[in-house]
This record gives structure tokens, sequence and C-alpha cells, in this order.
């Protein structure tokens, strides 16, 4: 399950984001499988589709590389709920096509 995850059709980034750590959760709990941050923070970005100026948006605050700790994780996905609220809220065009 945690090799094949992808975001579903019209799925919202904060629903992604939610059924990835759940089944990250079950990764660690069932199979014990433990990826790095940086893997976990790559996959995640991968997941939710970002473009590469959006990427290094979300890394900048890391030294331009993915987060290495549960800490910068958990931030990072802090910052990107944060800032998709800031766009659904100011009605904007890039966040409709992110399905908020």
């Amino acid at each position: 399950e945690w090799n094949k995850f992808r975001r579903r059709p019209n799925e919202t980034i904060n629903a992604t984001l939610t059924r990835f750590e759940q089944t990250q959760k079950r990764a660690e709990h069932d199979a014990g499988l433990v990826q790095p941050y940086e893997t976990t923070s790559y996959k995640l970005l991968q997941v939710l589709g970002f473009n590469d100026k959006d990427t290094i948006e979300y890394l900048k605050p890391y030294g331009y590389r993915p987060p290495n700790t549960r800490d910068e994780y958990n931030n990072m996905c802090l910052d990107i709920r944060r800032q998709l609220r800031l766009l659904r809220r100011a009605g904007d065009d890039a966040a409709r096509d992110v399905v908020l």
C-alpha cells in the first residue's frame, strides 16, 4: 500500500495528506517499514503533484533539502496546509487547480 500510494482523482490536498499520514503509520506499524524523513518528504511532494517551483518553495526553509527530522517533516506538512488555506481564502486560481 505504501509503495503504491497515489493521489486519488479530485481528492483534496488535505484529504491526501491525511490519507498519506495514515498509510505511512500503518506501514510502520504493520510492516515495520520506517522510511527516512527525506524519502517520505520527497514522496509526499511527488504525490501531491507540486511543480518544481512549488517544491523549491516548500524546501527553502530546510536549506533546499528535504526535511530530515520528524519536526521538520511535520512543519513542512503544516506549511503546505497553511499555504493552501491562504490560497483558498484568496480565491486563487492556482488553489482551485490543486483541488483544495
